[in-house]
């Protein structure tokens, strides 16, 4: 869906933060600690698979989240 861009705002946003427009080279971030290292791999992830419902799911369950709040890491897969 988002293969042609239509939306203006959007364009622009991503003509500052992808740096290989409409390509996937270079998407991989080379840097996590670099904001702008992470935004290309970001806007690419996003703009490819932003209609898999998975990715909308919530990252932990309730348990974890009282855990994590609480200052413990859970035990297990996170």
């Amino acid at each position: 869906m988002l293969e042609q861009v239509d939306n203006a705002r959007l364009r622009e946003m991503l003509a500052r933060i992808d740096v290989t427009p409409n390509s996937l080279k270079k998407s991989g971030a080379k840097d996590w600690t670099n904001f702008t290292d992470r935004m290309y791999f970001i806007a690419d992830f996003f703009r490819v698979y932003q209609e898999q419902r998975h990715l909308f799911d919530a990252p932990f369950m309730t348990q974890q989240v009282t855990l994590l709040k609480s200052g413990v890491r859970p035990d297990g897969r996170l």
